[in-house]
């Protein structure tokens, strides 16, 4: 065997190697690309839960308090038990919310996400006899299935 057909085949083996090096650089930037969506995903996912939380804690904080609670009714012209109650309201669309933001993400599964929407369809109007305010995601949500 001559140097020159060495010297082909060896390119040749160095060829296929920076070919396999090139498919499996592929697959690793792919892959890392994945795994960086699906992190921001959850990480978007865990700033609005924490939003989320937060409001429904102020909102509970302020129908349960003794202090704040007769003064905010007041300013509003409500009872205290009107005031609890329309908390109460104002809770349940921002769970709600919450749960359809998290689906768009993919991050809970279709059978909470069934329960989670059944319970819009029959809550609707109750909290649109109350006048409770609902996210533009819920309303929308509820703008395009409320026949079904």
């Amino acid at each position: 065997m001559n140097w020159e057909a060495v010297a082909a085949i060896a390119e040749l083996i160095g060829s296929a190697a920076v070919l396999a090096t090139l498919i499996y650089l592929t697959v690793q930037v792919t892959q890392s690309k994945k795994l960086l969506e699906e992190n921001r995903k959850i990480a978007m996912s865990q700033v609005y839960a924490t939003r989320v939380g937060f409001m429904l804690n102020y909102h509970q904080f302020a129908a349960d308090s003794t202090y704040i609670a007769p003064l905010i009714a007041e300013d509003m012209g409500i009872s205290e038990d009107e005031f609890r109650r329309r908390r109460y309201h104002t809770l349940h669309p921002l769970t709600l919310d919450n749960i359809l933001y998290q689906y768009e993400l993919g991050l809970i599964e279709e059978e909470f996400y069934n329960a989670a929407t059944n319970n819009i369809l029959l809550q609707w109007e109750v909290w649109e006899n109350n006048g409770v305010r609902v996210s533009p995601s819920v309303r929308k949500w509820y703008e395009e299935n409320k026949n079904r």
